[in-house]
């Protein structure tokens, strides 16, 4: 579905899993920061997060194949253009792989945690992979996805500021929530 000329931003299912996902996103990788063998309490949370950025992902995915997102911003240089479609398309494999990646460490755990202590989460068929090689890959390749994961939300966040306070357009706007709106327009001052 083409995004409507009149629109001047993405619909609220857009925001609301937009930033949904910024906020797992930001508590995935806190956790993972801090977590251990030692606080089992927090592995089960971030296990369970992983889960639910996979579903927000999957429900992106879905939302995104029947409602287009707008065009990119006028005036953007070729080589600006294909970053921002790049950083997006690495986003995507990004936030599918990961949850996937974990989802199996989690598959080949001896330990069983529930997902946010509700109910048992379900393991991957993983068979003839049970080996300790094979948790040492997977857990180098989590490692590897989440410090991708986090140089791109730094690029992208980089990139929606620069537009805002430095080129003073609107694209920060477009995904902001309306009620934040305003207080970005003010903090950024009048316009070009």
């Amino acid at each position: 579905m083409p995004f409507p000329e009149n629109a001047t931003g993405y619909d609220p299912v857009w925001k609301t899993i937009h930033w949904l996902t910024v906020a797992v996103i930001l508590a995935l990788f806190v956790l993972g920061g801090t977590m251990s063998r030692n606080t089992p309490h927090l592995v089960m949370w971030h296990e369970s997060l992983g889960l639910c950025l996979l579903l927000l992902t999957l429900a992106r995915l879905v939302w995104r194949f029947g409602h287009a997102a707008p065009p990119l911003p006028g005036g953007l240089r070729p080589w600006e253009a294909f970053a921002a479609v790049a950083v997006h398309r690495l986003f995507y494999v990004c936030l599918l792989l990961q949850p996937l990646i974990g989802w199996s460490l989690y598959s080949l755990s001896p330990v069983p945690r529930p997902f946010f202590g509700l109910f048992p989460i379900p393991r991957l068929p993983l068979g003839g992979l049970a080996g300790a090689g094979t948790r040492e890959m997977l857990a180098g390749a989590h490692g590897t996805v989440a410090a991708l994961l986090a140089l791109l939300f730094f690029l992208h966040a980089g990139a929606a500021v620069k537009h805002h306070f430095v080129l003073r357009d609107d694209v920060l706007l477009r995904m902001a929530p309306a009620g934040l709106a305003p207080l970005l327009t003010r903090l950024r001052g009048r316009g070009r």
